[in-house]
């Protein structure tokens, strides 16, 4: 038999569910949703669920609220069938609290970009992550951070925070800034000779000016600049003469170390046969020569002309171990290492391009072994002219262009680029965090900053190539997702996009085959437990990026019953309230007093119906003048 809570304890929980706790509770949670909705206008939508909803104090507020509920049933425990509605309408509440903190501490919510051609299987997470790569030996450890300590607004200086460590190679956090900026200054301290100069190429020469490394073009307003430095003082002499053809090198050289034993092989002898490399075992091939190479996407090599602005070389190096394949750049020998582009470990592979005196470029500065700097001018299409001068830092030269002068201020032998991240005070929609990490090696201590959503940084750790990287958590959902197509609808006769889709392919091993799908604005796609919406999209890269917003919501069946069980407990209240109402208009309407307005009124609406063989009436339908109390008593009818 349930008795229910004992009187002390029912005391307690009539003050705790009772009805001015409540709404002492309801006002503070309308007030800080007010304040949140005012601040996300001024701020961003990022802000205001860190400060407000995903607060502990606002979670505090929701947990005193389920308290309340939870002892205003308590208190009125045992139930009869009279409270059916208010044990509904209670109970649906609790659901509902329950399944908003279940789908917040075991709930997923992120991004998803793909490129159109291609397919992704992993989401982002608002989670922080450092990543740290070993390139030569392809292997990775990561760090997962605490996102309310390492996403939110406040700085952190001088902490002892997580660590991770791979082979012996320590890092360690400490400090985080909420928002950054990065700035690149040259430094003339690069232990390996690392040539550069800044210069200006400008109407007055000394506006814009740009740093440049040796054996490197860039683009400086209307013209391509290339830095080249030249060791070899006959060369430098055939560079400065006035036919620069003579003497040329059209060979170039693969050198390959294999052990201590070196081998050099001309280009041209293994870019259509393969080599064997002495009596090692190994022989190789040249697969393609690249006088303009860039690295594109999946760290494929491309030609972008027929200059020799980038040399490279794509070699096939066959062994006992079967086939592999090696890029090797001439003005980057150590592109290889860097890259994690090397299977047999004890061969080392760099190349010697061929050397050409021609212009490469409309703009040439050269540096010869002297430390002196000279500049050559190729102008015209038809029939180039060329033209050398020598360079004096600081001086401001003519060029063949009209309003066109070139200045070089500065020249560094061991350059390299300094990356400084600065915490910055401006309020930004679009922060950038950043985090300040002690790398340790065998007593070497370095520190160095690293933000987030940025490409990998590269640091060299005793030697050994290695890259650092603060990105977000990938989660990954168990399939492929495939982007066939991206469409963006447009409002008739205007460029304003109406609406956008995604034409998918699951590629899905648990259930097998393809299936295809269309994602678009208010068109969700859920599979394997995931919800797919259309987000955003991409359209200034080619080929176009689709956003896809990805969540899972463990807690939404339990919310669902609760909003389900709220609605039909409030219609029961309402429907028993209703019947109350009547019983007690119908009891109220037997007891009226004779003469009084409620009698009267019920007097008025007799008359207007007629009546038919009712004993207290007489022919006519009007009073006999006798009526009977509720007793049964007979009562005289007062005019």
């Amino acid at each position: 038999m349930h008795t229910g809570p004992t009187t002390e304890l029912r005391s307690v929980f009539r003050v705790i569910g009772s009805l001015w706790f409540a709404a002492v509770i309801m006002v503070l949670l309308l007030v800080a949703m007010g304040c949140a909705t005012v601040f996300e206008s001024m701020r961003s939508p990022s802000e205001a669920l860190a400060l407000f909803y995903h607060a502990w104090w606002f979670e505090v507020l929701l947990g005193l609220l389920a308290l309340n509920v939870a002892a205003a049933m308590a208190a009125r425990y045992p139930f009869n069938k009279r409270q059916v509605g208010f044990v509904l309408t209670h109970g649906g509440i609790l659901l509902t609290l329950a399944g908003a903190l279940i789908t917040k501490h075991w709930g997923l919510d992120g991004q998803m970009a793909i490129q159109e051609g291609r397919s992704n299987s992993a989401f982002a997470v608002s989670v922080p992550v450092i990543t740290l790569a070993n390139r030569a030996q392809q292997t990775t450890t990561t760090l997962e951070l605490s996102p309310s300590r390492y996403a939110g607004f406040d700085p952190i200086e001088s902490i002892a925070g997580e660590s991770t460590s791979l082979q012996n190679v320590q890092v360690q956090v400490v400090g985080y800034v909420p928002d950054s900026v990065l700035s690149e200054e040259f430094v003339n301290d690069n232990p390996r000779l690392s040539q550069a100069v800044r210069l200006s190429l400008s109407p007055d020469g000394r506006e814009n000016a740009a740093w440049m490394f040796a054996n490197r073009a860039v683009r400086i307003g209307p013209f391509t600049v290339l830095y080249r430095s030249v060791a070899d003082p006959a060369q430098l002499q055939r560079l400065l003469a006035n036919s620069p053809d003579a003497g040329e090198d059209k060979d170039g050289v693969v050198h390959l170390a294999v052990g201590d034993a070196k081998f050099d092989i001309p280009l041209k002898s293994c870019q259509q046969n393969e080599v064997p490399i002495g009596d090692t075992g190994f022989s190789l091939r040249v697969v393609r020569y690249l006088p303009h190479a860039t690295v594109g996407p999946e760290s494929k090599l491309a030609n972008l002309s027929d200059q020799p602005v980038n040399p490279a070389i794509e070699v096939e190096l066959i062994g006992p171990d079967g086939r592999e394949t090696r890029k090797a750049f001439s003005r980057f020998p150590d592109f290889s290492a860097m890259h994690g582009d090397t299977t047999t470990k004890n061969i080392k592979l760099t190349f010697t391009a061929p050397q050409s005196n021609k212009p490469s470029t409309p703009i040439e500065i050269i540096s010869g072994p002297d430390a002196k700097l000279y500049v050559r001018f190729q102008a015209g299409q038809h029939a180039p002219s060329i033209s050398t001068q020598e360079l004096t830092l600081g001086t401001t030269v003519d060029t063949p262009w009209p309003n066109q002068k070139l200045t070089v201020f500065q020249q560094m032998d061991h350059a390299r680029v300094s990356h400084k991240v600065e915490p910055t005070q401006e309020e930004r929609k679009q922060r950038t965090p950043a985090v300040r990490l002690a790398v340790s090696s065998a007593g070497d201590t370095q520190e160095l900053w690293i933000q987030r959503y940025t490409r990998p940084y590269p640091v060299s750790i005793q030697g050994v190539p290695y890259e650092l990287s603060f990105h977000d958590k990938q989660i990954p959902i168990g399939f492929d997702l495939r982007l066939d197509d991206f469409k963006i609808v447009y409002y008739p006769g205007t460029m304003r996009p109406r609406s956008f889709e995604s034409h998918l392919t699951i590629l899905d091993p648990i259930v097998g085959g393809e299936q295809s799908r269309v994602i678009s604005m208010n068109h969700p796609v859920k599979h394997g437990g995931f919800n797919f919406y259309q987000s955003s999209y991409r359209d200034d890269v080619d080929p176009p990026v689709t956003i896809l917003s990805v969540s899972r919501d463990p807690g939404i069946i339990v919310a669902f019953t609760g909003y389900v069980a709220i609605f039909i407990g409030m219609c029961v209240v309402l429907g028993i309230r209703m019947s109350e109402h009547r019983r007690i208009d119908g009891g109220a309407a037997g007891n009226v007093q004779a003469g009084s307005p409620a009698q009267l009124l019920a007097d008025l609406q007799n008359r207007s119906v007629p009546r038919r063989n009712n004993k207290n009436e007489g022919s006519h339908g009007e009073p006999t003048g006798q009526g009977k109390r509720p007793g049964g008593k007979p009562i005289e009818l007062q005019r």
